[in-house]
């Protein structure tokens, strides 16, 4: 099956991981991100200031300047990476899903993961024009796009299961039949989240999320990821971390 896709990378020589893998009699959980409002927001100024937006952004420093567009990284990258990429490497595989065209993707995705972005599994970029049609200028607004799990368990040969795969973007897959896959992030979107936009938490929740999924699969053998993920809500994790944010500063 070709893949219906804008790009596919990462074929670099895992031998080495995967011996240190061995020894783990749990499956590897596959993780797949989108870029754009879901782990960094790209911003270019255009001559038709938003002042609510401007004003939301005048306190943050961009982390990077790509291709016209200032890039902010959302609370928590270095804490995620960490824990993705040198805590969890044994168990979590990462690749990158992208609602974004091939030439965005790879800069946004190359920016974010650094020095990591030579360990993702894979880049997937989107043909966006299947949504759009064919647009003047290519947007960077996120979509809501099919994602067939079926291409990855081709091009991996079965190493990963619709049991073992999570989604990480802003909104539910259009195939339906993965939606128990998602994990659904607000927008990072100074618009939508207004002064907090410096300080966010949907990272840290995510990683406080993540490392109770851990539990389920590497001390209670859970091979099945999609029910847990809809039993512990995302949602209902990052409402008590943000109470409790909220009690701590009333107390201090």
């Amino acid at each position: 099956m070709k893949l219906n896709v804008e790009s596919f990378t990462s074929d670099m020589d895992l031998s080495a991981d995967k011996k240190i893998r061995s020894f783990y009699s749990y499956k590897l959980v596959l993780i797949a991100f989108d870029i754009n409002k879901t782990i960094l927001y790209a911003h270019k100024k255009t001559k038709l200031l938003n002042l609510n937006l401007e004003k939301n952004l005048e306190n943050v420093k961009s982390n990077e300047h790509i291709e016209g567009y200032d890039i902010y990284y959302r609370n928590g990258r270095p804490e995620l990476l960490d824990f993705l990429f040198v805590e969890n490497a044994q168990l979590f595989d990462i690749g990158v899903w992208s609602s974004l065209d091939k030439d965005y993707t790879g800069h946004f995705a190359k920016s974010y993961f650094g020095r990591y972005y030579r360990n993702l599994q894979f880049v997937i970029a989107c043909k966006r024009e299947t949504y759009e049609g064919v647009l003047r200028q290519t947007s960077v607004e996120p979509l809501q796009i099919h994602r067939d799990f079926k291409q990855l368990q081709e091009k991996f040969q079965d190493q990963y299961t619709n049991n073992n795969i999570i989604m990480i973007s802003n909104y539910p897959n259009l195939t339906d039949s993965y939606t128990p896959n998602d994990i659904i992030l607000s927008k990072y979107d100074p618009i939508q989240i207004g002064n907090i936009f410096g300080n966010d938490l949907e990272i840290t929740t995510l990683i406080k999320y993540l490392r109770g999924l851990k539990v389920f699969v590497t001390v209670k053998n859970v091979e099945d990821v999609r029910p847990v993920i809809q039993a512990k809500s995302f949602k209902q994790t990052y409402n008590r971390i943000l109470n409790n944010q909220r009690n701590y500063n009333e107390i201090n």
